[in-house]
């Protein structure tokens, strides 16, 4: 406890000497808006054996209510930088917490699953909004050089949510059933809501621009098209099965469609322009790769391993996850002091190459391996998230003019969706593929099939890793 103390006083300590109390008080509401929103993602995991027995449905259907969140997140993320620009900070703020809160309390009463659906659909559009907004506005209030340390203060809890909402939920669920993950949910976010309206203050100038309706139903279409197909590539059979390649083509006709007309428009929906930029559009390919590999583990493959290998129950998942969530936690604001001084280079291939070795160790993992086995491979694994995402973000965006900040981060979150999007059922894929050679019933996991998997993962890292040390190169300003 006295390590988070001093830790916790030494990040408002650097705040303090060059920011105004308004823009720390900011920094600390964006926090816990995107620590509510992203927890709520992971929450549902340890709650759907209980939803599927009330509602009679099966996994298949079920595993929608993690899926629509990343598609409704990545539908809202081309809109999400109109809004920032043509709307204040507390508009934007103040709608997606309330649009937040109306989903949450239309989960927790849902009679049905198609309600239930809804309300976490409502849930995530509003999260989709928030968390591109949070790093925006981290962007606009730290200076050039020391984005790197504010984006690590935004990244502490953030960082830390995905593993703790499994832990929590799988809590909630044992002693009060599956509702309570939402019951618990929504004071936080009323109160968060009056803290903010009392105390959030308006950063950056608006801009009025035009909404250009045709672009959105084109990126709906295009990014919706792309998310859901490759989403289900990994339930329908493959790639090649019609419920997955008709909706990736779709997809990905409408998402060429849109990129023309954005080029085209004086006042786009989304500046496009700014993949002309050589350093962001590095950037992008980066963080596409990482996607791919980041939520394959956490969401999936980890998971699958504990469970349906070691028999482990959900709130243990939750446990093994917290160290390297805290660990990466712990050195986000580090890392971020270090990319301003030092630059991104040496940190992303570091972090790259910490990445590869969590990869490898966890492909070498047994049916009876101790836990202790695990609980290094991830930890090693998150701890290396820590070094290269961030400093490749903030690498690419701080190649782009100030008025583009919301355009690049939308972007960039994009690129992280559709890099999960398509790493998941690749992965997935792979271990199903290699389970059923080995001997077990059909829809069962081996433990051949999840070596397989970390294998795949690690070798993608070790691409990721040439890339960024054949592309990535430190400037003058080190973090700019």
């Amino acid at each position: 406890m006295m390590r988070f103390n001093v830790i916790g006083g030494l990040l408002y300590q650097q705040m303090e000497k060059k920011l105004p109390r308004d823009s720390i008080i900011a920094v600390a509401i964006m926090i816990a808006g995107g620590f509510i929103t992203i927890l709520n993602q992971t929450v549902i995991g340890p709650a759907l054996p209980d939803i599927m027995n009330e509602f009679h449905i099966t996994a298949s259907e079920g595993q929608w209510l993690s899926s629509i969140y990343v598609l409704l997140n990545g539908l809202m993320i081309p809109l999400s930088a109109y809004l920032i620009d043509r709307f204040t900070t507390r508009q934007v703020y103040m709608t997606s917490l309330v649009v937040f809160a109306l989903g949450t309390f239309l989960g927790s009463l849902a009679p049905g699953f198609a309600q239930l659906l809804a309300g976490r659909a409502i849930q995530a559009a509003a999260a989709g909004v928030q968390l591109t907004l949070g790093s925006v506005l981290v962007m606009r209030i730290f200076p050039l050089e020391r984005r790197g340390f504010g984006f690590g203060v935004y990244s502490i809890v953030i960082s830390s949510a995905p593993a703790i909402g499994p832990t929590v939920s799988g809590w909630l669920v044992d002693a009060f059933g599956w509702r309570s993950v939402f019951y618990t949910i929504t004071p936080f976010v009323v109160v968060l809501m009056i803290v903010a309206l009392v105390t959030l203050r308006n950063v950056g100038e608006t801009l009025k621009t035009t909404f250009d309706a045709p672009s959105f139903l084109l990126a709906v279409v295009a990014f919706g098209g792309l998310l859901y197909g490759f989403t289900e590539a990994g339930n329908a059979g493959g790639i090649l099965s019609p419920r997955a390649i008709v909706p990736i083509i779709i997809g990905a006709v409408c998402l060429v469609v849109f990129a023309r007309r954005q080029l085209r428009l004086k006042e786009p929906l989304l500046h496009i322009e700014t993949l002309k930029t050589r350093r962001f559009a590095i950037s992008i390919v980066i963080i596409t790769l990482l996607g791919a590999g980041m939520f394959s583990v956490s969401a999936v493959i980890l998971p699958l391993f504990l469970i349906d290998i070691q028999g482990k129950n959900a709130l243990i998942v939750g446990l093994i996850m917290i160290p390297g969530a805290t660990l990466q936690a712990i050195s986000n604001p580090f890392v971020g002091k270090l990319f301003d001084r030092f630059g991104p280079r040496h940190l992303s291939i570091c972090g790259t190459g910490i990445l590869f070795a969590g990869a490898v160790v966890m492909a070498f993992l047994q049916s009876g391996a101790p836990l202790m086995h695990t609980v290094i491979g991830y930890t090693l694994y998150m701890w290396g998230i820590a070094f290269v995402f961030m400093p490749i973000t903030i690498w690419g965006v701080n190649s782009l003019p100030d008025s583009f900040i919301a355009h690049g981060n939308a972007i960039g979150n994009t690129a992280r969706l559709v890099g999960s999007a398509i790493g998941i059922p690749l992965f997935v894929s792979i271990m199903t593929i290699v389970s059923s050679k080995s001997g077990v019933a059909a829809g069962d996991v081996a433990i051949e099939g999840i070596n397989a998997a970390f294998a795949g993962i690690a070798i993608l890292y070790l691409v990721t890793l040439i890339v960024i040390i054949a592309t990535v190169r430190n400037t003058k300003n080190k973090g700019g």
